[in-house]
């Protein structure tokens, strides 16, 4: 049993050092307010849906929102998160990387869009 908790922290330490490597410096806002993270799922998010349009909106935190072309569904892309209406949602904390976030926010929009 010992054996297993000490494993479980080896892995947890290694996951979480991972994790603040990979996300560094992509959750702060730059100038124009949106950070690398947002940056990055729009460019990606672009790129598997040319016709998409992502508008800047918020107050105290600016995100991105849009429409997948051809449906009602809409996209929402925050400081560390992603959101696919009522198909997928993920944020900073379960994921160890910006990519693999990404990667997973695009699959499900192009879901909704093929649905």
């Amino acid at each position: 049993m010992l054996a297993k908790f000490q494993q479980w922290l080896r892995t947890n330490r290694k996951w979480r050092a991972l994790h603040a490597r990979e996300w560094s410096g992509h959750t702060q806002p730059a100038a124009n307010g949106l950070t690398q993270f947002q940056c990055m799922a729009a460019d990606s998010l672009r790129q598997a849906m040319p016709e998409i349009s992502l508008l800047h909106s918020g107050k105290s935190e600016t995100y991105l929102t849009g429409t997948v072309p051809g449906t009602d569904v809409k996209v929402f892309i925050y400081q560390d998160q992603a959101e696919v209406s009522g198909l997928f949602s993920g944020e900073h904390l379960d994921y160890s990387s910006p990519s693999e976030l990404i990667l997973d926010f695009v699959a499900a929009a192009r879901r909704a869009g093929a649905a």
